[in-house]
Formats: structure tokens, C-alpha cells, sequence
């Protein structure tokens, strides 16, 4: 890719480091083409380096990420790298993180940063809050890397196109008491912001584990008082860097949640209680500081009474509701559970009753099909009973195994009010189950699912449907998640406790009679044929999914051009939509939004030639059934939820993914963005392309079944 420079900064007179730097620079596997040696302390010190053509670049602001965008100005390679000046690059470090960009095609990516000789932490230190003192936490070298955990600028490279297109960004506030117009530098991690701001742009970019530089780390770093002002720092950069009001609800329910979160943690580990406190406390302060430079906020020309009427009042109010809440959760829920987590239950083997959660997600429950045939077939003595919602239960009474119970919770007991969870308990009680599955608990109250008898309840810490963290680390029996898998294979995993080798399945997808005779009554009055006409779920339900509407609607007329009548499907809100859009009146264009159930929806889908959708539940079904699908993906990470699935083999062989990027956002990058930011990021003739290639591929099918 051209030529590659190496950008440095030498901030302070580290002149022996800085030289040790450069000469592992030079005996690399793979040498720059130059190296930028920016200086934002001046130095009169003579480096040569024969190897290494080396540049001096004075840069007297102070600001890390202006010293940074200097060293980008006078660049003249087509990847830049950089290290800081206390870093010792591996003899691969350059190397490796060129290849990772010229062989994925990324934009950018980040390395790993090791200290560079033995540390003697304090016991209070937590690996966790390694990014803290200038390296990689553990998870760097997890599927979260470059999401959660994010590289810095001592092991960094990307093109200089982008470079120059998304810059540094820095801080700049007014020093605390001084006169208007005095200002100071303020420290925080430039470069995670940077590398947030890139992702969110759609650019393709990732992480090399293996692509090292030790990093010289002076004792001091890890003192605690130095390390909660670093942490600080970067919380108030951040407010400053974003002024994003929309992270100061999470940030505060972060402060309030932490101390017992810190003791859930410390009851159910093995880790040292000391190490546990400070890793959360530490995320915890430097949340509280970003809440403090919000409320103190003294830019735009707000007055004080209206800064403290949109950011410390509010942040008071956020504080003291979740101090109250977490109380509650201390006195009604913590306590109890901390007695119970020194008895925790065993899993009977095999169990008489089993409580199973899906609930209430269509893509969910299609998921869940395989698991749950091969649960029934491994405990055929156990009676199951599945939890689930309207829109699932219909294909869940299809699909379940023989003698498994679908049950709906009532009205009163749906949501995640005080209120709500008591009906629930009430309603739970009579299941008396010997272990609880929870594979989904979206829209419920997680408490009663605790407190049923003493059933172990086996789910996944994160990411199942629990809004508080609080609840997943009060699993008793926790299975750990694999991102990198597909949902459905993560599923399978839920049956390890329980003693069962799962295999991966394709699922199929069952309906009954009915809805097949109610659906092809629909399809004849519709004057479409079997195999003849497209499903086009337009719905703005889930608005983070949902691409812009007349994006879809100008799709529709592309197939209506086509020849191809147009079955659109739905919530009301998809109709009313669809009317604004103008579809309604088109010919060989009918809606069936809030007319179908999801056993109907699966029949409908059979007989389609294609659907096309940005929903992943209905693109289930699509597979499910065999149906070829044009699926649209913004944040949601196809590899997991895509129909195509990461270790499933696609045995239909018609999906086609269309994506935005890398299509992974975390919730914490997307806040105070529009909802379907990422959507916005695919273009109408990207998916025109898709869909043909779809058609074509189903085309043989079609034919042969036509002869």
C-alpha cells in the first residue's frame, strides 16, 4: 500500500527511551519509509538512526492530538503508524499491522501494548483498568477487542486519507478559575475517541493482537491516586469532546450501580474483594466525572440557572431516583441473594420441571427451535414449559417439541414495574420448576425468576434481555458467551449445565394448515402466484434497525416495476407509513400489516420468491421456511444475527446481507446518534443489487419447480 510513516511524540526529555524506540524501529522485519518525530517539548538532541530518514516537527500547543494531526500534515506515506516516545516496537509490529490492514481491507488498526519489564501493582490494581496506565486490558484479546476495549496511539496505524478526514479531535476548557478566555489543555484519551469516531463513520476497521510494543511504564502510573486522576480525565475530556447529553442517564445509573455490583461480584468470585472494589469504582469515577464536567458546563452561552436546569438538576434527579432504586434492590433483592450465593443450588440431573424464557422476540424464538429439540429429545421425562409473548407464541405452538407448555404471562404482568413483577410471582408460583432456563427475558421483571423456590436459574451474564447488570451477575449457574458465535449456537450452549452435547441444526420451520389456507386466500386475492410475489416487512418498530423509510418505499416501486407484486408486512405503524409513502395505492402493492399472526407470517413466507427486510426475526422465518432474503444491517452484528449464521452451514443458500460497516456499534458508541444512524450508511443501490443477486440465486428453484 505504498509507502508507510511512523509518527512519534516525544512530550518530554526521554531522549534514551526515544533512541532505544527508534533502533527496535529500524531492525523491524518491515522499516518506514520515514519516521515524524513531533516535538511538543523542544530538544536540542541529535537522533541518528542511518536506517531511519527522521524528521523534526515542533508542535508548542501542548495538545496531544494537534502534535498528532501535525505529524499527519507532513507525512508523506499512505499508512501512518504510531508509537509514543516510550514504546519499544516488536520486531513485527509494523509489519503486522500493515497486513491487517491491506489483507481485511481495513482503514485502520490498532495493536496491543505491553509493559516493558516486570510491575509490582498494588493489589487494589485491576487488570481491567490497564487502559488506564497506557496499556491493553485482558479483553484486548477478546471479541469485544476494538469495540470495548479500544487500542491507543502507542500502537496504531491507518490510511492517511482517513487520517486527514477524521482528525484528532482535542480539549479545550476553561481553566478553573480564570478570567473568560483562558484556557487550558485538558488530557484524555484523544485517541478512543478517535477510534469511536471512525467506526461510527462506517469505516472497516479492526485489531491485531499480535502486533506488540512494550511500553516503558514509571511505578507512579499505578499509584491509585494518579490512576483515578487519569480515569477522571478521560471522563471529563469526554464530555467535552461529545457535550452528548444523551450519556449522562447511563453514565448516572453506572455511579449508582457500581458499589453493588462490586458486592455481587466479590460474594460470587474468587478474585481478590480489594481488586473487584477498584475496578468498579474506577469505571464509576470516571462516569462521576463526566456527570461533573457536564454540570459545570460554562460553554454555548448558557446562563447558570439554565446550566443547572438541564445538567445538575437533572443529574441530581437521575442520582437520587437510582440511589432509591439501588436501596431497594439492596434491602428486597441483594441481601437475600448474597445468603443464597453461599448455597448456591445444584441442577438436578435430570430435572422434573423446567422453566424455559423466550420472551418476547420473533427472531428469539426462531432461534431458540433447535435448542429446544434437542432439550426435549436428551430430558424426555422432563415437562417443559416455555414463557413467551403474543407475537411468538402462535410459531412456538408450531415448533415446539411434543408435550412442551407455551405460556403467556397476563397483561398485569408484563413490564418491569414493581407492580408488574409482583403479578408475576404470583403467576410463576404454580410452575414450581427444578431449574429456570433463561434464554430471553425481554419486556418482564427478572426478579421473580430468582426467588422461584430455590430453582438455579441458568442463563448468560450479559446480554439476555435483563436491564441491570445487577441480575446477571446473580445467575447461579452463568454460561459464558461467545460473541463470535451465532446466536443460535450461543443457545446451545445454555444446554452444557444440563449435561447435554448439543450439535448445530438448521432450523426449519413448521406451520399448521391453517394458516396455510388463510395465506394462500390472502396471495389469490392479491392476483399473485406461489413463488411469484416479495415480502417486504416495512416497519418502523424498531426504529435502531430501521432504514429510512422512502429508502424502502423507492425499493418496493423498483420491484413493482419488476413485475413482481409486493406483499408488505407489519405492525399498524408499518401501514401507516407504508400511507405516508405513497405505497397504498399502488397496483400489485397489499398490505397485511397487523393482519398476521407469526404462524401465518412463516406460511406466507413459504410461498414467497423472496423476502427483503431490515428485521432479523422475520429473515429467520424467511430461512426457516427456505425462503431466499435480502437482509439490511446497521449496528446489529451480522455474524451473530444474520440468517446466515457463523457456523451454520446456509444450506438454502439464498440470504444476502447487505451491511453498513462493520455493523457492530455497542449501545455506549450510538447514544445521542439518530436511532438508525447506521442503517442511514446503505445506499438504495446496494440493496437493488442484492436483491437481484438473491433472485438469480433462487431462479433455478423456481424454474425446476414451475417444470
Amino acid at each position: 500500500m505504498g509507502k508507510i510513516s511512523v509518527v512519534i511524540l516525544t512530550a518530554r526529555r526521554r531522549d534514551e527511551l526515544l533512541a532505544r524506540g527508534l533502533a527496535a524501529l529500524a531492525a523491524g522485519a518491515l522499516r518506514p519509509d520515514e519516521v515524524i518525530l513531533v516535538e511538543t517539548v523542544p530538544t536540542d538532541v541529535a537522533l541518528v538512526v542511518p536506517q531511519l530518514p527522521i524528521r523534526r516537527v515542533p508542535s508548542h500547543d501542548g495538545s496531544f492530538a494537534e502534535a498528532r494531526n501535525a505529524g499527519v500534515r507532513e507525512a508523506a506515506g499512505e499508512c501512518i503508524a504510531f508509537m509514543d516516545d516510550d514504546c519499544e516496537p516488536d520486531n513485527e509490529w509494523l509489519s503486522r499491522l500493515h497486513d491487517a490492514i491491506v489483507v481485511n481491507g481495513w482503514s485502520a488498526a490498532g495493536g496491543n501494548v505491553f509493559p516493558a519489564h516486570d510491575v509490582d501493582p498494588p493489589p487494589a490494581f485491576s487488570p481491567e483498568l490497564s487502559w488506564a496506565v497506557g496499556c491493553n486490558p485482558p479483553g484486548f484479546f477478546s471479541a469485544l477487542a476494538g469495540r470495548l476495549y479500544l487500542p491507543n496511539t502507542s500502537s496504531l496505524m491507518a490510511t492517511k486519507e482517513l487520517l486527514k478526514r477524521i482528525p484528532f479531535q482535542a480539549v479545550e476548557v476553561l481553566a478553573d478559575g480564570s478570567e473568560e478566555g483562558s484556557w487550558s489543555y485538558e488530557t484524555g484519551r484523544e485517541d478512543a475517541q478517535w477510534w469511536r469516531s471512525v467506526r461510527l463513520a462506517g469505516e472497516r476497521c479492526g485489531v491485531a493482537p499480535r502486533a506488540i510494543v512494550w511500553h516503558h511504564i514509571g511505578a507512579e502510573r499505578f499509584e491509585l491516586d494518579v490512576l483515578r486522576e487519569r480515569i477522571a480525565n478521560d471522563g471529563r475530556a469526554h464530555w467535552h469532546r461529545t457535550r452528548n447529553k444523551t450519556e449522562v442517564q447511563p453514565a448516572a445509573r453506572d455511579v449508582v450501580n457500581a458499589p453493588f455490583a462490586a458486592l455481587v461480584e466479590m460474594f460470587s468470585t474468587q478474585r481478590p474483594n480489594a481488586q473487584v472494589w477498584e475496578e468498579h469504582l474506577g469505571w464509576a469515577s470516571r462516569q462521576a466525572a463526566f456527570l461533573d464536567a457536564a454540570v459545570k458546563d460554562f460553554n454555548h452561552g448558557i446562563t447558570p440557572v439554565e446550566r443547572a436546569r438541564a445538567y445538575g438538576l437533572e443529574c441530581v434527579r437521575l442520582v437520587t431516583s437510582g440511589m432509591k432504586a439501588s436501596a431497594r434492590h439492596v434491602t428486597r433483592i441483594a441481601f437475600p441473594a448474597f445468603r443464597r450465593l453461599a448455597q448456591v443450588p445444584t441442577v438436578e440431573a435430570p430435572p422434573r420441571r423446567m422453566l424455559v424464557v423466550l420472551h418476547d422476540f420473533l427472531g428469539d424464538a426462531v432461534l431458540a427451535v433447535p435448542m429446544l429439540g434437542q432439550l426435549a429429545r436428551a430430558l424426555p421425562e422432563t415437562r417443559i414449559t416455555i414463557l413467551t409473548g403474543d407475537v411468538c407464541a402462535p410459531l412456538l405452538r408450531e415448533n415446539a417439541p411434543r408435550g412442551a407448555r407455551i405460556v403467556q404471562p397476563p397483561r398485569n404482568a408484563r413490564g418491569r414495574s414493581p407492580h408488574s413483577s409482583i403479578h408475576l410471582y404470583r403467576f410463576l408460583e404454580g410452575f414450581h420448576p427444578d431449574v429456570v432456563l433463561i434464554g430471553y427475558c425481554h419486556g418482564l421483571s427478572p426478579a421473580p425468576f430468582f426467588f422461584l423456590g430455590h430453582a438455579p436459574v441458568i442463563s448468560w451474564r450479559e446480554d439476555n434481555g435483563f436491564r441491570q447488570r445487577i441480575w446477571g451477575d446473580l445467575v447461579s449457574v452463568p454460561v459464558r458467551k461467545d460473541f463470535r458465535k451465532a446466536e443460535s449456537v450461543a443457545l446451545l450452549d445454555l444446554l452444557a449445565p444440563l449435561g447435554i452435547a448439543a450439535r448445530v441444526e438448521r432450523k426449519a420451520l413448521r406451520f399448521s394448515e391453517a394458516a396455510k389456507e388463510r395465506t394462500d386466500s390472502i396471495v389469490a386475492k392479491a392476483n399473485a402466484v406461489e413463488g411469484g410475489y416479495v415480502v417486504v416487512h416495512f416497519e418502523p418498530g424498531n426504529r435502531w434497525k430501521f432504514w429510512p423509510p422512502e429508502r424502502l418505499a423507492e425499493v418496493v416501486r423498483n420491484l413493482l416495476a419488476e413485475n413482481l407484486p409486493v406483499i408488505l408486512v407489519g405492525s399498524r405503524a408499518g401501514r401507516i407509513e407504508a400511507e405516508r409513502q405513497g405505497l397504498m395505492g399502488l397496483a400489485n402493492c397489499h398490505s397485511l400489516h397487523n393482519g398476521l399472526s407469526s404462524d401465518e407470517l412463516a406460511a406466507l413466507m413459504a410461498g414467497a420468491a423472496l423476502f427483503v427486510g431490515c428485521d432479523s426475526g422475520p429473515a429467520h422465518v424467511a430461512q426457516g421456511v427456505g425462503t431466499a432474503s435480502v437482509v439490511l444491517f446497521g449496528a446489529t452484528e451480522r455474524h451473530r444475527w444474520g440468517p446466515e449464521g457463523n457456523g451454520i452451514q446456509n444450506l438454502t443458500g439464498k440470504a444476502v446481507i447487505v451491511s453498513a460497516g462493520q455493523g457492530d456499534w455497542l449501545v455506549e458508541e450510538s447514544l445521542g446518534l439518530p436511532v438508525n444512524g447506521a442503517m442511514r450508511l446503505l445506499s438504495v443501490g446496494a440493496v437493488m443489487d442484492a436483491v437481484r443477486e438473491a433472485l438469480e440465486r433462487a431462479r433455478p428453484e423456481r424454474l425446476a419447480g414451475k417444470s
